[in-house]
């Protein structure tokens, strides 16, 4: 159902919904690539928002032009719609072929929203996007308190010295620091297993 030349978003966002035309409304959206329209229709202003939301996902597969891929994703991060984001990256990059499947930029997007709003997802995604900056994406994941997760990323971005400050850290488990050390074998990482036991953590004091 096409926009009337005279009809602004919000008023085609009314007509459309009130016809129940939610399949119509993302084709268009995604053929108009129009942020302003793609952000009313994700917003939490739009009652019908939730029905658009399944459909868009449904429409994932279809999605071959990486400017209304792009525009797509722009609209859900203005309607700070994380969780239907979440499911839509997913089927882009995970349950569906396609060819933005290895794209890094979208990779690190699911990732980071993840680990903002869904954590319990993070270590699942690690085994299939391997084209993300593991490295970065680990201080990210490290900040959060998601001490596997990050300890993970690290080793998939070979950030050797990183991962073993973390075990050694907020781990804190010193065998697994050694396995790891003696598996890695870099002089960097045995330099930074000697610096702890060189300076070991001080005791908590006692009252």
């Amino acid at each position: 159902m096409l926009q009337n030349p005279e009809e602004s978003n919000d008023d085609y966002i009314t007509r459309t919904n009130s016809a129940q035309m939610f399949r119509e409304q993302a084709r268009f959206a995604f053929e108009r690539c129009d942020i302003d329209l793609w952000s009313k229709l994700l917003g939490s202003t739009n009652p019908c928002a939730s029905q658009l939301y399944r459909l868009i996902i449904n429409l994932a597969p279809e999605i071959t032009d990486a400017e209304h891929l792009a525009m797509c994703v722009r609209g859900f991060m203005i309607a700070n719609a994380s969780n239907p984001m979440i499911d839509f990256l997913e089927a882009i990059l995970i349950h569906h072929p396609s060819p933005f499947c290895k794209n890094k930029n979208l990779q690190n997007l699911l990732i980071i929203t993840a680990i903002k709003t869904a954590p319990s997802r993070v270590m699942g995604y690690l085994k299939t996007l391997v084209e993300c900056d593991a490295g970065d994406l680990g201080m990210i994941a490290r900040k959060a308190g998601l001490y596997e997760e990050a300890f993970e990323l690290f080793k998939m971005g070979k950030r050797y010295v990183d991962a073993v400050a973390l075990l050694l850290g907020e781990i804190g488990n010193l065998q697994r620091a050694q396995n790891f050390a003696q598996e890695i074998n870099l002089p960097e990482v045995w330099a930074a297993m000697s610096a702890v036991a060189e300076n070991p953590p001080l005791p908590d004091p006692e009252y």
